[in-house]
């Protein structure tokens, strides 16, 4: 892991975006919602990194579990599901309210991690039935992302969730044993990339591989993308960055949120979840063939609108709102939509 941007860069010349993030530099990172105001600003202002509270992302998971169609517990555990620009990911692992901080009770999380190991629970006959079940519910989540500080923070999440569902239902610590296989499956399945070119930051000769474990191959990303190698997607969800800085006048920026949603389609899965900006509703700079795109597509079968982003959002003013949707891969339909408007639901 590098660490990509330069945030931590006035700590001193191991903190610049090519210098690896080593465990003696892990001290100084905090998680989002302990960043201070000024450093949240300024990414939101860069790159349109907008912290998503968990209700929402319970809400996108939810949807993606709504039409499930799968035979078993079992087979929901080893469903692959992946958050695309996952963060410290928050979709993947619901144990912190990435808005608030606020910790949340294991009873109540609804990360896509927390809810496969609640189903092994349920599939599980004996202690070593859930371990290998819950293990393979680590190896069945997968997230990507540019920054390397919040990488590190994802994959201690997802480890730290694993440790709390192994103590809480087996009323023990996790052997080193079991903390390394989880630990391994982690380093591979939470990786760093540039969404763009498909390869680490700064490295665009070096495509990023994932690890199938069902196979023990891996694969690229970009042959996903293109429909080949085997892995395939069950859900694809996330919040994506809205915005990347293209060297106009001021504090010019285009979008990039539409290369993630196609990307998310690319993959072919079941299912995709994505919130985003609502500007796209009336097109415009860069827009203009994603709007076409996304109105033409009926495999969009729900749209939920909030005019005003601070709805979703807290302290976080989205000109246009912000909207979240659900696509399906052999769904062929009218799209249900939902607006939230000063409190008030309406649904057509």
């Amino acid at each position: 892991i590098v660490w990509a941007v330069d945030d931590y860069a006035p700590l001193g010349p191991e903190f610049t975006p090519q210098r690896e993030l080593t465990a003696e530099l892990r001290v100084v990172l905090r998680p989002r919602a302990q960043k201070q105001q000024e450093q949240k600003t300024r990414r939101t202002r860069a790159r349109g990194e907008v912290f998503t509270p968990a209700w929402i992302c319970a809400a996108q998971n939810d949807l993606t579990d709504l039409f499930w169609t799968g035979r078993g517990q079992t087979e929901y555990v080893d469903a692959p599901r992946l958050e695309l620009a996952c963060g410290e990911a928050p979709y993947l692992a619901g144990g912190r309210d990435a808005v608030t901080g606020r910790r949340i009770p294991l009873s109540k999380r609804t990360g896509m991690l927390d809810r496969k190991l609640r189903a092994a629970g349920v599939a599980a006959q004996s202690e070593e039935e859930w371990m290998c079940l819950a293990l393979r519910a680590v190896r069945s989540v997968y997230g990507f992302e540019f920054q390397g500080d919040s990488l590190l923070l994802a994959r201690e999440n997802l480890l730290h969730t694993f440790e709390e569902a192994v103590c809480d239902r087996l009323n023990r610590a996790p052997a080193e044993h079991e903390l390394l296989a989880a630990a391994e499956a982690l380093s591979w399945n939470l990786w760093q990339m540039d969404a763009v070119s498909a390869c680490p930051p700064g490295r665009p000769e070096s495509p990023c591989r994932l690890k199938n474990w069902s196979t023990g191959q891996t694969e690229t990303y970009q042959a996903l993308l293109q429909g080949q190698g085997t892995l395939r997607f069950d859900a694809v969800v996330g919040n994506p960055p809205y915005q990347r800085k293209d060297g106009g006048n001021g504090a010019s920026a285009s979008p990039v949120y539409p290369l993630f949603v196609q990307q998310a389609k690319a993959l072919a899965p079941r299912c995709a979840s994505l919130i985003i900006p609502a500007k796209w509703y009336s097109g415009g700079k860069g827009l203009d063939r994603f709007r076409d795109e996304m109105l033409h597509d009926r495999r969009i079968s729900h749209l939920v609108d909030y005019t005003n982003s601070l709805d979703c959002f807290p302290g976080v003013d989205i000109a246009g709102g912000a909207c979240y949707f659900l696509w399906q891969r052999e769904y062929d339909g009218p799209c249900d939509f939902t607006n939230f408007r000063k409190g008030a639901r309406q649904h057509a």
